[in-house]
């Protein structure tokens, strides 16, 4: 039995087809990939999200939000105990007066920078001042450390005994 040339052409393109995506198969599958991952998140909300400042949050929907892509000292585990999320060690001392908070080392912002302690008290005191007019300040009153953060706002000053950074 005799080809045509037709056929014998065919069967030459179809035989180079099949073996140059066998060779592209096994090629791309030999090295590994080196595109980068996509870093999204998608969420979804019951309502309009007020505010996702930590400061002015005052509803459920945004609270919710930002606990999807926010993260504290800590957090509650499947049995709601807190346990430590940015906060690696805390050691009390001073008759239950005095925290001292070790921070995790790897802890990042998203733009690259280094969470610091700073951070935090920068964020308390914010939330204290009056002119942030937060709503959670009840959070903090009635203690020693928020008395001295209303005297420092008044006096303009940024010591703060407590909290040793």
């Amino acid at each position: 039995m005799s080809l045509s040339g037709t056929h014998k052409l065919i069967l030459t393109i179809g035989s180079v087809a099949i073996i140059g995506s066998i060779g592209f198969t096994v090629n791309a599958h030999s090295h590994p990939a080196t595109t980068k991952q996509s870093q999204v998140i998608n969420l979804s909300a019951g309502s309009e999200i007020m505010s996702l400042d930590p400061a002015k949050m005052t509803d459920s929907v945004s609270n919710s939000q930002v606990t999807q892509v926010d993260e504290g000292l800590y957090r509650l585990n499947r049995q709601s105990n807190p346990v430590n999320a940015l906060a690696t060690k805390t050691t009390v001392t001073n008759g239950g007066h005095t925290y001292t908070i070790q921070l995790r080392h790897d802890a990042r912002w998203s733009n690259g920078n280094k969470v610091t302690a700073h951070d935090f008290v920068y964020s308390w005191r914010r939330t204290l001042d009056p002119k942030s007019k937060s709503e959670f300040t009840y959070v903090f009153t009635n203690d020693e450390f928020t008395i001295e953060v209303q005297q420092m706002i008044k006096k303009k000053t940024h010591s703060l005994s407590p909290c040793k950074i």
